[in-house]
């Protein structure tokens, strides 16, 4: 599970989380927490939808869409 982040998510009231390891979203969070370590307000983030491609072999890739 090394490198891999957990995701936590409320949708309709009820909370719940994810772990990924995709580039993409790990690459939005961290831009995200910088900003938020700059001072910028991010977190928490409405209206917000993960949404899947897939790849090919199996594989998928994962991507914010607001």
């Amino acid at each position: 599970m090394r490198g891999r982040y957990c995701v936590l998510f409320e949708q309709n009231g009820q909370r719940s989380k994810f772990i990924t390891n995709c580039y993409n979203l790990k690459d939005v969070l961290d831009q995200a927490r910088e900003a938020e370590n700059n001072g910028q307000k991010i977190f928490p983030v409405e209206n917000v939808i993960v949404k899947r491609r897939s790849l090919g072999d199996g594989k998928s890739a994962y991507y914010f869409e607001e």
